[in-house]
């Protein structure tokens, strides 16, 4: 029983609107490992392009990774990535937690 967490996996959002409560959450959060030896997983990967614009999403974004055991060492988080405008290279931030 030395498994280790599954990475988060990822999101590829486009949408002309994003629009969410407070309660809302997007989600690519690495697996935790076993709890005698095993590794937590790495965060995944969250894209999302707007097309024209951003609406009122007030719920959270999580690319966060899995648990480990004190005999390991953390996994990486995963990455948040915005693309804007009908040319996803008009503006690019991306963001690492």
């Amino acid at each position: 029983n030395l498994g280790g967490g599954g990475a988060g996996g990822s999101f590829y959002l486009v949408c002309s609107r994003l629009a969410g409560a407070a309660t809302g959450v997007i989600n690519a959060r690495g697996g935790s490992g076993n709890t005698s030896n095993g590794g937590g997983g790495a965060g995944g990967r969250i894209a999302i392009k707007r097309v024209p614009r951003f609406d009122n999403y007030a719920g959270s974004l999580s690319v966060t990774n899995g648990l480990d055991t004190p005999q390991t060492t953390g996994a990486a988080t995963g990455t948040i990535t915005w693309l804007e405008g009908p040319d996803p290279m008009a503006a690019l931030l991306i963001q690492f937690l």
